[in-house]
């Protein structure tokens, strides 16, 4: 007569690790929902929004010294005579609608400013995610180790499988890669 027991043991044995794996992807995929959905410090926040105007500002101001550039070397000598020169929207220029950019470039300081007392005035949430910079490490190390639980799941569903065992739970009830940000994960 055979001893069920010990398959009965494996069995259990193994569809533990699987709901195991299958939690520490659930866990995993809850906090790249967080990491993708919570807000930036506010410090944090405010130095993206400077970023913003800084680098707008840097496509008007390219643009704006080489239409001065043309202007001082003659080329623009006809824009002068006829009092048309174009300070708003430089020609060359990327934008069809360039004066946000020309208003990020002359009044960057007072923009800055102003966006920082805006943000201080909000009504900031209590809890923010990381910073920038630590989200987006924490968003490749997340993403690596769901990637590591899949491949070991996958490996142990196979190796069952081939021992005739079945294991029912399917692997999508467990985010295998980075949730659509604003998608609910439960």
């Amino acid at each position: 007569m055979f001893d069920f027991s010990i398959v009965k043991s494996t069995a259990q044995k193994i569809k533990k690790e699987d709901d195991n794996l299958t939690n520490k992807r659930v866990e995993l995929g809850k906090k790249l929902q967080e990491l993708y959905t919570l807000p930036l410090p506010q410090d944090d926040f405010v130095n993206f929004l400077h970023e913003n105007v800084t680098e707008k500002g840097k496509q008007y101001g390219n643009r704006f010294k080489n239409m001065a550039a043309g202007v001082l070397q003659g080329n623009q000598s006809k824009l002068i005579v006829s009092g048309n020169l174009p300070v708003w929207a430089p020609h060359a220029g990327t934008s069809a609608y360039p004066l946000p950019e020309a208003i990020c470039y002359l009044f960057s300081d007072q923009l800055k400013e102003g966006l920082k007392k805006a943000v201080s005035e909000l009504d900031y949430p209590e809890v923010v995610g990381p910073t920038r910079a630590e989200r987006a490490k924490q968003i490749v190390k997340v993403e690596k180790d769901i990637e590591k639980f899949t491949k070991l799941q996958e490996k142990l569903r196979a190796d069952a499988k081939r021992a005739g065992l079945s294991l029912t739970q399917s692997l999508a009830a467990a985010p295998a890669k980075m949730p659509k940000p604003g998608t609910p994960v439960n």
